[in-house]
């Protein structure tokens, strides 16, 4: 090539095997000359190959690659996407109205007529239990997630929105009597709690599987990036100050700070309900939409930095020695 044309276009290096078909490797003891500079590229043990350019614009990911904006507009249009999306959001809601609310109410439930000295380890032990029961339903149902989600789920079904719509219909009424046997009962609010968070623990695995399987590698990064945006920004961050601004308007004479406390952390239990039916909806798309990632991007393909062209045009991963030599000859 011309240096005009290398300096336009960047060429890749590969190395075309010259051996016939089906001829076996023989020791090559000859010694390395001016004449055949493409031999000092491999060990002796091979047949001599010969070095050829050939331009990468048709090959390169860089060549084709798009905009970020064009990538967001991409990564939205997947329906299963954008529904396991909304569901996922409903969950961090619901998880972040308890997790800020929940102690505080059964505090406001449990030792409100207690001594002082009694008060204080009232609300010691609610926050242990509460968090305790956090801790063992988190990991729990992320355990009981991921082992139904790779016990059921393939290609051709949509077993993981089932599974998250599935844990969250189910979590709804425990959320609700939670709430509401807490005057009445604790030890059995307590038991409502457990069982309510466990199943909204079910949906973190198949969640972060459907975004794997769904959407292009390339695109994967800036899907995650915005799923965890968008569902923690209208989520967990969201609802602590929405359950709180619910309770202060609705506290007066008539309402104890625990009764307006209640009344704000029922809605939570709507919530499940509204994520179970995102994803729901996520299941009319999933199928599909996993077959269409998986006809572009085949499971089997992988791809290599540096590859060898054999005499049938298959690529062929090259050695690290050979590896090695060709950057030393490139020195």
């Amino acid at each position: 090539q011309s240096q005009s044309e290398t300096s336009t276009t960047k060429p890749v290096i590969t190395l075309k095997n010259t051996r016939p078909r089906g001829a076996v490797s023989t020791p090559n003891t000859s010694e390395f000359s001016p004449e055949s500079p493409s031999t000092s590229m491999l060990s002796s043990s091979v047949y001599p190959t010969e070095l050829a350019l050939s331009p990468t614009a048709h090959t390169s990911p860089v060549a084709n690659a798009k905009s970020w904006l064009e990538d967001v507009k991409e990564v939205w249009s997947v329906r299963s996407f954008l529904w396991s999306t909304c569901g996922l959001t409903a969950v961090t809601f619901v998880m972040g109205a308890l997790a800020q609310w929940g102690p505080a109410y059964l505090q406001r439930v449990s030792c409100s007529d207690l001594s002082e000295d009694l008060t204080a380890q009232c609300k010691s032990d609610i926050n242990l239990i509460f968090g305790l029961i956090s801790c063992v339903t988190g990991i729990g149902g992320t355990f009981l997630g991921s082992f139904l989600s790779s016990a059921y789920s393939t290609e051709t079904n949509a077993v993981d929105a089932v599974l998250c719509a599935v844990g969250l219909l189910v979590a709804s009424p425990f959320v609700f009597l939670g709430v509401y046997l807490a005057p009445l009962s604790s030890r059995m609010a307590w038991v409502m709690i457990f069982c309510g968070e466990l199943m909204l623990g079910i949906i973190w695995v198949p969640v972060a599987a459907m975004l794997l399987y769904v959407i292009s590698p390339l695109q994967r990064a800036t899907a995650s990036g915005m799923q965890t945006m968008f569902s923690h920004f209208f989520g967990d961050a969201t609802s602590p100050v929405l359950v709180g601004y619910v309770a202060d308007s609705l506290r007066s004479e008539l309402v104890s700070r625990s009764d307006a406390l209640r009344l704000a952390l029922y809605p939570a239990a709507l919530f499940c309900v509204i994520g179970g039916l995102c994803f729901l909806m996520a299941t009319l798309f999933l199928a599909d939409d996993r077959r269409t990632q998986n006809s572009v991007t085949p499971l089997n393909k992988s791809y290599t930095p540096l590859q060898t062209e054999h005499h049938d045009h298959e690529l062929l991963p090259l050695s690290t020695e050979d590896a090695v030599r060709h950057d030393r000859r490139r020195r």
